[in-house]
């Protein structure tokens, strides 16, 4: 009886090892490699379900950091895990493309590109969430897109 329990022990162990090997070989070909050497922030995709989770990226040459000291003139560093997989320079302003964006009322981009709708009046206040403990408010301004304005773009 022990024999077999101890065949099965290191039949499992070996399955676990191979697991484990198999998770961190697509884990390692799933994402780019980070140079060290280079300026560049290094820095990992983490929204499950999109092409690149858990991918590594590192920040361009044109914008080594991710948030600069001088963030409202010098571009960042800005990751694309969504859409393209890649690490972009932008400014960061405001803007109604990009994720967790709130414009153009009355809706909400979340951090992982949905978009969210609500229904109400313009120049009037709504309880967007509201519980027991937590209320959050919010005043739509009415604002509409115009077609001339791009949003946020890359470059």
């Amino acid at each position: 009886m022990n024999i077999e329990m101890g065949k099965t022990f290191m039949k499992s162990r070996a399955l676990l090892f191979v697991v484990i090997a198999l998770y961190a070989g697509c884990v390692g070909s799933h994402g780019g490699e980070c140079d060290i050497d280079k300026e560049g922030e290094c820095t990992q995709c983490w929204i499950p379900g999109t092409p690149c989770f858990a991918t590594i990226l590192q920040c361009p040459d044109d914008c080594p950091q991710r948030i600069p000291d001088d963030a409202t003139t010098v571009k960042g560093c800005w990751l694309d895990c969504v859409h393209e997989c890649r690490a972009v320079c932008m400014h960061y302003r405001p803007g109604c493309e990009s994720n967790a964006s709130i414009c153009y009322d009355p809706r909400f981009i979340g951090g992982d590109g949905v978009e969210f709708y609500f229904h109400g009046k313009s120049n009037q206040d709504f309880a967007v969430v509201s519980d027991n403990n937590l209320q959050i408010n919010a005043h739509f301004i009415g604002s509409r897109r115009r077609k001339e304005e791009p949003g946020i773009s890359p470059g």
